[in-house]
Order: C-alpha cells, then structure tokens, then sequence
C-alpha cells in the first residue's frame, strides 16, 4: 500500500451533491450523520463515491478526465442504480475530481466499476459505519 496515496485519500472531503439540497460530505474513518441521513432517503443500503479522473493516480488533462466521467455516468447508467454527483478535494487545494456516489452499489460492483476505469480505491459508505477506503 502506498502510504503517501493513503495520507492523500484521508486528507480529502468527498462531497455528495443531492438535487436542491446542501452538498453532504464523508471523511474516511468518520461516521456521518449526513450522508446516513442521506442513504435512509434514498432507500439505499451502501453509498460508494468512484472516479474516473486520473487513472492509476496519475495525473491527466482536464479533457480526457471530463471524457473519462462522461464514461462513467455511461457504466453507471447501464447498472441502473441511482448516483449522485460528487467531488473530491484535497484538505490543503491542491486538487479536486469529479465523480458520482452511486447508490446500493455492493463492494464486489464498486471493485469491478472502478477496475474498469484503473481507480486504485473507491470510498465505501455503509449507514452507521465510518466511511472506508476499499482497494481495487
């Protein structure tokens, strides 16, 4: 495991942008009143934040990464379950990508989706449970 790709994830807010509400944030290894509250109201028993911006970690082009996303939503449509829009930023700024938190997705899906577009990580959320980093 790289430690430095770990410290990077866990300074990070992944924020959850529900239609007409206030966006909703997780933070690995915290719980989140929000973001449970959030599940319960979509009826969904997992929430997994994913990306298809910079693959394997490696920075790319804004153009190939919002062709990337664009790809994304494609995959995630195709699994018909219900996804939200998120980002991701770094604590310090320097960085920030764009995703989806998809909905009812099971860790197995979320390995498989985000193997599809060379993610190393995807965060699980799981209501009542601190937010998790599930390594593909």
């Amino acid at each position: 495991m790289d430690q430095d790709l770990l410290r990077a994830y866990r300074a990070t807010a992944y924020l959850a942008f529900p239609p007409g509400g206030a966006p909703v944030e997780a933070r690995l290894d915290r719980a989140s009143p929000a973001l449970d509250a959030l599940l319960a109201a979509r009826g969904a028993l997992s929430g997994v934040f994913v990306t298809a911006w910079n693959p394997m970690s490696r920075l790319r082009p804004e153009a190939e990464n919002r062709a990337a996303h664009a790809r994304l939503e494609v995959a995630v449509a195709a699994l018909r379950l219900p996804a939200l829009p998120h980002a991701g930023r770094a604590d310090d700024g320097g960085w920030a990508e764009e995703g989806l938190l998809v909905l009812g997705l099971d860790p197995g899906g979320a390995r498989d989706l985000a193997g599809r577009f060379a993610q190393r990580a995807v965060v699980l959320c799981l209501p009542g449970l601190p937010a998790a980093l599930l390594w593909t």
